[in-house]
């Protein structure tokens, strides 16, 4: 059954549109989805505070969405990024006197935490185990009650160079630099959004503590703030802990109003200013780029699904441009931006004449429904948006932020859902009328800009010692709690099964949504793929021979292959009702693949220019030295070089398709909204008949470890001219992770980035954090850090780096940072596995190092099990396996400062 009439007669009138052209028949499948619905409970207090639960008993986790509102639009004249310097500053705050709500966030148990500033609203949000709701709670009705209590003045220019760094960042795409021009020609003079977003440094340099005290007073308020709690809470209970956690301040009657008046998106119609012409201007950008903009009615109203299923059609019909598009969020109106990058400027209306184009065809359907071809485009386009935004609802994150923008500007709390259910009645003509209407030539307002090669000067920046980061304070993180908290996921108890012909098959349930993932992995990747380079080829060339059982677009299904260091995997993602389409496809495609010639030689024509310079790019050479420093010899170090690869021929790519793509090579984990009994006879009667015959790759030889332990890591200096930031990665190599040994990887990391985050921050002013990574392969597991530093605190920061390698490694591990580091890991383990296709990739990495899917549910007890001595003893064997430290700096500065850090 069509989950929608409208959907059913659309596909109605397109098989009889093609028969009538073609002669013959043709049966869409059609998207097969019950609408998705949502348990609500909405609290609404006398203060002018709402608090809306989303229940969610997916997973064991919570989160807490604070929207407050006002955003950049508020800034006042000459103030620009005044809201986005508070909303850094709320992080600072120290509401018990002592902690910063950071610290005091870790200490709660988040496991994620973050904030953004869009145009109207400042949004705050964290997540962790279900348990730490009450904590989470208190720590959010600090920030709206005390947002910026003792903040010193260290604190204050600190967080001014990191918010001015945020917009330098944002320079290196061209976005902050092209908002302001364009929001300006858009918008008539005057209206609120026509103004610079996030400011400049030279506004940021101007505030201060006074202005920020100004501004949060009059806009962080009960009555001008929304908070949404999604996850697995009781609707019950949730009650009472709400009214226990909110203090008396943020209930209680209030006779302030919203600062921004919350307004009827019904109603709305996006102002525009009339059309100019593309202005030039120049600035900072990675190359010649044009920039359009488009006003749309608000996506956080009624139109909101429109705007954003419309979008997404846009970004489908320009996959092969290089062009990126920003659906940028507006109570008043959204802004629809296309970045283009462009060989000369002088070229800038040409390109811009073929976007109008492009975007005239995609839509010419709206009034007429005319056209086999875009009919059919238009019918697979609607499916394909409703998946996508179903599956965007697995995301608590998103789905928490868009529930919360929703509730907060139109004071319903139930339009979000309706969203939802409303993406499946939409037409390809109401759809094409709206990209018609507001999305074209004449409503399009462009700029071009042209890059200096110049950064704009940011202003005097803190000397050392001026970022202090306090410690987190002592918590309980024993095993006791880490037990009542961190549960394991139950993948365990999934159906497991394994055909005559070799292919493994892992199959879970998981009701609350209506989509299904689906994950098929191959052994033998990039490490072992003979000849070298096949597998990236293979993605982009190969395709399935005949296609019988139809293409996922018809359902609006979603396919990509990805091409990684040890596995080849496939990964289907659609509606739940499509699952037995899903597996035949798969099915046919992974049983059927073939590479023509004519094919190889027209990719590789296109690509292989664009390639090599890639292959130039300072970060890309980088890895290169990183990665064959790192592994050595072993096939896990090469990097194969474009023109190698350019050499392949259709045969050579085929012989490793079929080495590969055999049953007893395969592993396939389905999750969803299944009956996995039901599934099983689909598997079988669809794979059974599989019959290539191969037995399971090996995994490549195991990098070996020098004869003596390194007396110092390896250095890879590349040059990157006119930056003033150096970009450092450390890697050494670990024991290969085994059953029972997945913790300690993951526990060493947290370590080592927070010990090594602290002395940069609080003395040598490092941009934002340490980020540790653990790379787990087959043959090898490597423990990686990454963070950037201004070059003239390069050398300081390797020392750092080694100064806490060695001492981690000599057995100075302490405690307590181990047990944050166990809460840490523990809390995001539950939190990155919330959506089907996280758990199906946890699945398939867990077998195809040879694990089994048991492991991924003994991970909580794995935390538990290592001591602070095996944790020295982790460090020691780092040091001993290929240290490697890599930077992309200005080459002179870098090799002075491994000298004098490290000699």
């Amino acid at each position: 059954m069509i989950a929608h009439r409208t959907l059913a007669r659309l596909c109605w009138l397109l098989a009889l549109a093609l028969t009538a052209c073609s002669g013959a028949a043709f049966a869409p499948r059609g998207l097969q989805m019950r609408p998705p619905s949502f348990e609500l409970v909405d609290l609404r207090f006398p203060s002018g505070l709402r608090v809306l639960i989303d229940v969610d008993h997916r997973a064991p986790v919570v989160g807490v969405f604070a929207v407050v509102g006002s955003g950049s639009a508020a800034d006042p004249a000459g103030k620009e990024g005044l809201a986005h310097f508070v909303e850094h500053l709320t992080f600072r705050s120290r509401p018990d006197g002592k902690s910063s709500l950071w610290s005091l966030l870790q200490s709660a148990g988040a496991g994620s935490w973050s904030a953004r500033t869009d145009l109207d609203t400042t949004l705050f949000y964290e997540v962790g185990p279900k348990e730490t709701l009450p904590g989470l709670l208190l720590l959010e009705s600090a920030r709206l009650l005390a947002p910026l209590t003792q903040i010193t003045p260290e604190a204050l220019a600190a967080e001014r160079v990191l918010v001015a760094d945020e917009l330098v960042e944002g320079d290196e795409s061209g976005f902050f630099p092209a908002f302001g021009p364009l929001a300006a020609a858009i918008f008539p003079t005057g209206h609120p959004y026509a103004r610079l977003l996030n400011g400049t440094p030279a506004t940021l340099a101007d505030l201060t503590i006074e202005d920020a005290r100004r501004f949060a007073a009059e806009n962080y308020r009960a009555a001008n703030t929304t908070m949404v709690i999604v996850g697995d809470v009781d609707p019950v209970a949730v009650r009472a802990t709400i009214e226990e956690s909110l203090p008396t301040e943020l209930r209680a009657a209030s006779t302030t109003q919203p600062t921004f008046a919350r307004i009827d998106p019904k109603v709305l119609e996006p102002m525009s200013a009339p059309p100019t012409a593309i202005r030039r201007i120049t600035g900072v950008g990675d190359g010649p780029r044009l920039w359009i903009g488009w006003s749309l009615p608000s996506d956080l109203g009624d139109q909101g699904i429109l705007a954003k299923m419309t979008s997404r059609m846009i970004v489908s019909r320009f996959e092969d441009w290089n062009a990126t598009f920003y659906l940028v969020s507006g109570a008043r109106s959204a802004l629809l931006i296309c970045s283009v990058a462009v060989d000369d400027a002088a070229h800038a209306e040409t390109v811009a004449a073929e976007v109008y184009k492009n975007l005239d065809e995609l839509f010419r359907f709206g009034s007429s429904l005319r056209g086999t071809r875009g009919l059919v485009e238009a019918v697979n386009g609607i499916y394909g948006a409703v998946t996508s935004t179903v599956l965007d609802a697995e995301s608590l994150v998103d789905r928490g932020v868009r529930r919360a923008l929703f509730t907060h500007f139109s004071a319903d709390p139930g339009l979000y859902s309706r969203n939802l259910r409303e993406v499946m009645k939409l037409d390809p003509a109401r759809i094409g009328d709206f990209g018609s209407k507001y999305i074209n030539a004449e409503r399009a307002h462009a700029v071009m800009i042209t890059p200096t090669g110049k950064h704009e000067p940011r202003g005097e920046r803190p000397g050392p010692g001026s970022t202090p980061i306090d410690e987190a304070p002592t918590a309980p993180f024993d095993a006791e709690t880490l037990r009542r908290y961190v549960r394991p996921l139950g993948l365990g108890a999934y159906r497991r099964m394994t055909l005559p012909n070799g292919l493994e098959a892992v199959i879970g349930r998981r009701e609350g949504l209506p989509v299904v993932t689906v994950g098929l992995s191959l052994h033998g990747g990039d490490a072992s793929a003979a000849p070298p380079g096949a597998p990236r080829v293979v993605r982009e060339v190969a395709t399935a021979s005949g296609r019988k059982q139809g293409h996922p677009a018809e359902f609006g299904g979603t396919l990509v292959r990805e091409a990684g260091t040890d596995d080849y995997r496939y990964v289907l993602q659609g509606g739940a009702g499509n699952i037995a389409e899903m597996v035949a496809v798969l099915a046919e495609d992974v049983a059927s693949m073939e590479v023509h010639d004519a094919s190889v030689r027209a990719y590789f024509d296109g690509w292989l220019p664009d390639a090599e310079k890639v292959e130039q790019w300072p970060e890309i050479r980088a890895d290169r030295g990183f990665k064959a420093a790192l592994y050595g010899d072993s096939p896990m170090g090469r990097t194969v070089a474009a023109r190698t690869r350019a050499t392949l021929d259709a045969p050579a790519l085929q012989r490793w398709i079929d080495r590969n793509h055999v049953p007893a090579n395969a592993t396939l984990a389905i999750v969803g909204d299944i009956d996995p009994e039901v599934v099983a006879s689909m598997i079988v009667g669809r794979f059974g008949g599989w019959s290539a015959v191969g037995s399971a790759v090996p995994p490549p030889a195991s990098p070996a470890l020098p004869p003596t332990p390194a007396t110092r890591p390896a250095f890879v200096a590349v040059h990157q001219p006119d930056t003033r930031w150096a970009r450092i990665r450390f890697g050494c190599l670990l024991a290969p992770i085994g059953e029972g040994t997945a913790a300690a990887p993951a526990l060493a990391a947290v370590l080592a980035e927070s010990a090594l985050e602290r002395p940069l921050r609080r003395d040598l002013d490092a941009r934002y954090h340490v980020v540790g990574a653990v790379d787990a392969r087959r043959a090898a597991t490597a423990l990686e850090l990454t963070t950037e530093v201004e070059t003239r605190h390069l050398a300081g920061a390797i020392a750092r780096l080694r100064s806490m390698l060695t001492g981690f490694a000599s057995g100075r591990v302490d405690a307590a940072d181990l047990d944050r580091a166990r809460w840490q890991v523990g809390s995001r383990y539950i939190f990155n596995h919330g959506t089907n296709r996280a758990r199906v990739s946890a699945i398939l990495d867990a077998r195809n190092r040879g694990a089994t899917v048991a492991s991924i549910d003994a991970y909580p007890e794995d935390l538990i099990r290592p001591s602070p001595a095996d944790l020295g003893a982790t460090f020691a064997r780092c040091l001993a396996g290929r240290p490697v430290v890599s930077i992309v700096g200005d080459e002179r500065a870098v090799n002075a400062a491994i000298a004098e850090a490290w000699p």
